[in-house]
């Protein structure tokens, strides 16, 4: 046997052996559990927040929890779903989150939606909030949505990633790519396209790229403060509509799909102060009706407004062939592009100078006579010509575009002075 204290020691020994085994025990116990825990509490939060959601498999970690095939249903709004393939929240207070694999839906009206969606961000907004000393971030990457609207609409955005880091409620540093964005609707087409957005310091930045396999080409760029002027520019060097994505008869013009269109637009837009567009235009071999051959417009001005009014036309001018016109009235924007009424009056173009651009186009006889003709000064052709009319146009409903329009000329020959 051995001394009292010897066998305090070994005694001490064993129990905490024995505790450490039971210890150990339990942590293997709880590791056991806490998966359904954590899938229970994770149901039970996403219930609270306005979704039913179903975890096929949880698996807890030392970096964090890793949630997989993940489905949720928005309660308190019809229409809005999701499917994600893993969901992993780094460490114990999962202040990091990496979602791969993301599926959203969307079904029902736009308008519905919208609202539905705003208070679905607002509310979350609290609940990812973190702090300026310690930010919370979400990872989003490989993600796909789809929109399906009730008259045939259809939104397909694909290889979309996002990086969130939140410092507070409303206080969000984001940056995301679309890879793929393609829109549909009974009367259009338009894709594929791709854009880059960010937000930072509460001014956002929207960059959508016409064509994606050329990223420094046409492009389109909105840039908007959390107050004052929203900065708007469009770059589109010549190009035909084919390349940008979208089919002229969508516009309601009289163009092929190999067509070629240029715009260069600069605008700065306010809600309650002075607003100014500079644009400038050309549309190259459109063919209206009643027309027998292609023509070029050339479209250049400004527009301005006050306030919420409308923007007015000022020193505008459109170039139709040999035509010059000057441009007024008013270009009202609205959610589906703008609506345009216009009113035009060509300047006087000389009888000689339209007969000596015809005769170019007709061909090299017609051409011959007409130099013989002003050479001799046995032919001179007399008057003008100019017209005026009316122009409304609505990009939200195009084929419901109209022109009115009348000519007035006092073209006449003169032979030998007579």
């Amino acid at each position: 046997m051995g001394a009292p204290g010897e066998k305090r020691g070994r005694y001490g020994v064993v129990i905490a052996s024995a505790l450490a085994v039971v210890s150990v025990a339990g942590a293997v116990a709880a590791l056991l559990l806490l998966p359904s825990v954590v899938r229970s509490r994770a149901i039970a939060e996403a219930r609270e927040a306005g979704f039913d959601v179903t975890i096929d498999r949880v698996s807890v970690g030392l970096d964090g929890v890793t949630l997989r095939d993940v489905t949720a249903k928005a309660t308190r709004t019809a229409g809005i779903s999701a499917r994600a393939g893993e969901i992993h929240l780094a460490g114990l207070s999962a202040t990091k989150a990496r979602v791969t694999d993301l599926t959203a839906r969307l079904e029902g009206p736009r308008d519905d939606l919208e609202v539905g969606l705003a208070a679905i961000l607002s509310d979350h907004r609290r609940r990812f909030a973190g702090t300026p000393a310690k930010p919370r971030e979400l990872s989003i990457q490989g993600a796909r949505l789809t929109w399906a609207g009730p008259a045939g609409e259809r939104l397909s955005a694909a290889d979309i990633a996002v990086e969130i880091a939140s410092h507070g409620a409303g206080v969000e540093e984001v940056h995301g790519s679309v890879g793929r964005l393609e829109l549909a609707t009974p009367k259009a087409e338009l894709g594929p396209w791709a854009s880059t957005f960010e937000r930072r310091g509460g001014a956002s930045r929207v960059r959508l790229t016409f064509r994606p396999p050329a990223p420094d080409g046409p492009s389109a760029l909105l840039i908007w403060p959390r107050a004052g002027a929203t900065e708007l520019s469009v770059d589109v060097p010549r190009t035909s509509f084919r390349d940008l994505g979208v089919k002229p008869a969508a516009l309601g013009l009289p163009a092929e799909d190999a067509t070629d269109v240029q715009v260069s637009l600069r605008g700065t837009l306010v809600e309650d102060a002075r607003s100014e567009l500079t644009f400038d235009a050309t549309l190259w071999g459109l063919r209206p009706g009643g027309v027998s051959r292609a023509i070029d417009v050339h479209l250049e001005g400004t527009a301005a407004s006050e306030g919420a009014k409308p923007l007015e036309l000022d020193k505008t001018n459109v170039t139709v062939g040999p035509f010059v016109a000057s441009v007024t009235g008013t270009v009202a924007p609205h959610a589906g592009g703008f609506q345009l009424d216009a009113t035009f009056q060509t300047l006087p173009m000389p009888c000689e100078q339209l007969a000596r651009s015809e005769a170019k186009n007709m061909g090299p006889l017609a051409a011959t006579l007409q130099a013989i003709g002003e050479t001799t000064g046995a032919l001179r052709v007399t008057g003008a010509v100019n017209a005026s009319g009316v122009v409304a146009y609505d990009t939200a409903a195009p084929e419901a575009a109209t022109l009115s329009w009348m000519a007035k000329e006092t073209c006449g020959v003169s032979i030998f002075g007579m």
